[in-house]
Formats: C-alpha cells, structure tokens, sequence
C-alpha cells in the first residue's frame, strides 16, 4: 500500500489522504464493522500520534479498538496492538495512570494470543514496569 510508504518517508499529510481513500473503499466494501476497517483506523490513529494530534489519534484508536474487539475478540493480538497504541497515546499526554492500564491490556492479549515468551508479550509487560517504575510502583523488592 502506497500510504504505508509515505508514512515511512514522514510524508504524512499524503499517507493521511490516502488512508482516508482506503477506509472509504474498505466501508463500501466491506462494511463498518471489518477487521480490516479497523486496521485502517489504527494505521490513521498511528499517522496523527506521529503528528501530536493525540485527541484525535486517541478517536481513531477507539474506533479501532471497538471494530477490532467485535471482529477479532477481545484477546486477539490486533486488540493488544491497538491498546498498546493507546496507551503510547496516553503517555504521551502524561496520563500514566490510564498508560499502565492499556499497556496492562496489551500485554494480557498478547500473552493469550502469542504465548509468555513472545517480544510482543515481553514489550508490553516491560512497559507496564517501566510506567510502573514512572509512577513509583516498582515491582522490585
């Protein structure tokens, strides 16, 4: 897809435009509720978090997250994706509190998806520690 080329370029005003050409063609074929509408609205949450637009990724996130739960189930690895993005979102805003939350969500999907060991599974629970440690909860002893 041309998009994710220009958004790898930080070409992003032109990745935006054409993510928004996909999700049109996407809902008129698909319907509103597919997994693969959901994808879109996540790589568009993706594309305004690069951009500080944080409300408005937090939206595409929300809409992503509930198309991909409804599509896909609530431990499926996309979900644990999508929270993890919004919690990048959040700790960006310096909500720590609602972060570790999310980061907590991803890493319970990954774990039921992926396994203990997978690096998805493992990023997560590291950056639920991380904000753990940011917020003076180590779990160290």
């Amino acid at each position: 897809m041309m998009a994710v080329v220009l958004e790898k370029q930080d070409k992003l005003e032109e990745a935006w435009k054409m993510y928004e050409t996909a999700l049109a063609i996407q809902v008129k074929a698909l319907g509103k509720d597919h997994w693969a509408v959901g994808r879109i609205y996540f790589v568009m949450a993706v594309v305004l978090w690069k951009q500080d637009k944080l409300e408005e990724a937090w939206k595409m996130c929300e809409m992503a997250l509930a198309i991909r739960v409804k599509a896909l189930g609530k431990d499926h690895s996309d979900v644990g994706r999508t929270y993890n993005m919004m919690a990048v979102v959040l700790e960006k805003q310096d909500k720590l509190e609602e972060a570790l939350e999310m980061f907590q969500n991803a890493a319970k999907a990954f774990e039921k998806t992926c396994g203990i060991q997978n690096s998805e599974t493992v990023d997560a629970q590291n950056q639920v520690s991380r904000i753990q440690d940011a917020l003076g909860r180590s779990t160290c002893s």
